[in-house]
């Protein structure tokens, strides 16, 4: 790869200094609010009409039968397609025409085998810059520091921590920095590539963390008690929405304290700001690619509430939250009491 110029770096310190004052805007909900409660409200009856339908598979689904894993998938992913179909009049109808376009499950480049590793290692340099100068890992890390008080208050010291499907252990490595000895904590992938990556950028920050490779859709090795809080940052866009729902409950089922999951939401406006931004920051097309394939992947914030309503045998001792964070973050909280 070309070494940046001169110009090129003051673009990018410029671009980087205006970032924390861009991270108060609240762009993910830059939505009419006619059209932000039609899509609330189809959600909610879609929910309510699914949950009937999920529940009498959720105990095998918990024991992992093929066949009822198969059947719950179905029935996540049809009752977000009608959640999508949010039916309005008057001139909010080409609006919602709109949001429902936006969806679309593209490839991204990070995710092939032969994407070349200087590339990658660009693409994920670039990325943890941003979201560093954003203030996302912040923000991700203050919301998580939540679970890890409760843990603490508890009894649990150091807090231990999975983060599942970590990638390099960028998020992993910035929560190891804030919160110090605090927690133990165990980035997670199913690419070696990428936690070797992450290895190497752990010894070079310092930072004292476990890498393994485990299978996100898959918690059986992780016995009840073995992990205090599990962690999802950034990755819940690369699966289904029935395998989401699974892995948020068994996750649950699994803690001692709490699962908190973040990405970023589904949107007309962040994808054109992301995109224009990455344009200017990243000038490589995998990283501009990258952005445009995964926005147009996430979740919503009334898809991802529907998603926790349908968490299959979830115990009554779990509460479930969802919420925002500035500017474009969606996230699923479960808080065991």
């Amino acid at each position: 790869m070309k070494k940046p110029s001169v110009s090129a770096h003051r673009l990018d310190a410029a671009i980087e200094a205006g970032l924390a004052r861009f991270a108060m805007l609240q762009l993910g909900r830059l939505v009419p609010t006619p059209l932000a409660r039609a899509r609330t409200v189809t959600a909610a009856k879609v929910a309510s009409r699914f949950v009937e339908e999920t529940t009498p598979l959720a105990e095998r689904v918990a024991a992992h039968n093929p066949r009822a894993i198969a059947d719950f998938d179905a029935l996540v992913a049809e009752a977000i397609r009608e959640a999508r179909d949010v039916s309005t009049d008057g001139p909010l109808a080409l609006l919602a025409a709109l949001d429902r376009r936006l969806y679309e499950n593209g490839d991204e480049l990070l995710d092939d085998p032969a994407f070349s590793m200087a590339e990658r290692v660009h693409t994920l340099d670039k990325l943890d810059r941003f979201n560093a100068h954003l203030g996302s890992y912040a923000k991700w890390g203050a919301l998580v520091e939540t679970l890890v008080v409760s843990a603490e208050q508890a009894g649990h010291a150091p807090v231990r921590v999975v983060d599942l499907a970590a990638g390099h252990g960028g998020f992993a490595i910035a929560l190891k920095q804030r919160l110090g000895r605090r927690i133990a904590i165990t980035a997670t992938d199913t690419a070696d590539e990428y936690l070797e990556l992450g290895r190497s950028r752990a010894r070079a920050s310092g930072a004292d963390i476990a890498f393994a490779v485990q299978d996100a859709t898959n918690l059986t090795n992780f016995a009840e008690g073995d992990v205090d809080v599990f962690l999802c940052t950034q990755s819940l866009h690369h699966f289904p929405p029935g395998m989401v729902a699974r892995l948020f409950a068994e996750a649950a089922r699994r803690a001692t304290t709490g699962v908190s999951f973040i990405d970023g939401e589904r949107g007309w406006v962040p994808l054109v700001t992301a995109v224009l931004l990455m344009t200017a920051y990243g000038r490589t097309w995998p990283l501009i690619h990258d952005t445009y394939v995964s926005l147009r992947r996430m979740y919503t914030l009334e898809e991802l509430r529907l998603i926790g309503a349908l968490a299959p045998a979830v115990p009554d001792r779990i509460s479930i939250a969802t919420g925002t964070l500035r500017p474009g973050f969606i996230y699923l909280q479960a808080t065991i009491s």
